[in-house]
């Protein structure tokens, strides 16, 4: 509520004080104040509006600089998969890949469909 009762005090004053700015001007004069500041405002919204959507051909507005490839990445397949593979860990990926052979074809299709690439992908190093 503290917030609430000082942002009320504030707004009090503001208006105070444009009333206080305002009061020996006539309403005729103010109207065409308010037509002023309107026309200088839109206008100014339209030409920022126009400036975005109309821009220049030669200044483009996305530049794209060039992409650092990793050194691990191999242009010919996806990725040199021989230094991610932990020592040791080749052989129980073996025995689980002869342990999912040994699986009837349904219940393989569903674990690999699942992990798409899990065990198709494992090379020896």
């Amino acid at each position: 509520m503290k917030v609430a009762g000082l942002l009320l005090k504030v707004q009090v004053k503001f208006s105070k004080v444009m009333s206080s700015f305002t009061k020996n001007i006539s309403v005729k004069n103010l109207k065409i104040w308010l037509v002023v500041f309107c026309l200088f405002s839109g206008g100014y919204s339209i030409y920022l509006i126009a400036g975005a959507i109309f821009r220049p051909k030669e200044e483009p507005a996305l530049t794209i600089e060039g992409i650092e490839v990793p050194k691990y990445f191999d242009q010919d397949s996806d990725l040199q998969t021989g230094k991610y593979t932990a020592p040791g860990s080749y052989e129980d990926l073996q025995n689980f890949r002869r342990y999912m052979d040994s699986l009837q074809q349904v219940k393989l299709d569903s674990i690999l469909k699942m992990k798409l690439g899990s065990i198709d992908s494992v090379v020896k190093n």
